[in-house]
C-alpha cells in the first residue's frame, strides 16, 4: 500500500508542480525543495477538504 502511494505521489508532484524543472546543486537543496512541495500539497489538500 505504501508503494502505491509513492507511485501516485511522484507523478502528481512532477505534473502539477513542475518538480523536474527545478535545478538545484546539492542534495540538501533537493530535500528542502521536496519538503516545500510536500507541505504545499498538504495545504492544498486541507483547503480542498474545507471547501
Amino acid at each position: 500500500m505504501s508503494r502505491w502511494r509513492i507511485e501516485e505521489y511522484s507523478p502528481f508532484k512532477k505534473q502539477h508542480f513542475a518538480f523536474e524543472n527545478f535545478r538545484v546543486r546539492s542534495l540538501v537543496a533537493i530535500n528542502n525543495l521536496n519538503a516545500l512541495v510536500t507541505y504545499a500539497i498538504g495545504l492544498l489538500g486541507l483547503l480542498a477538504d474545507k471547501l
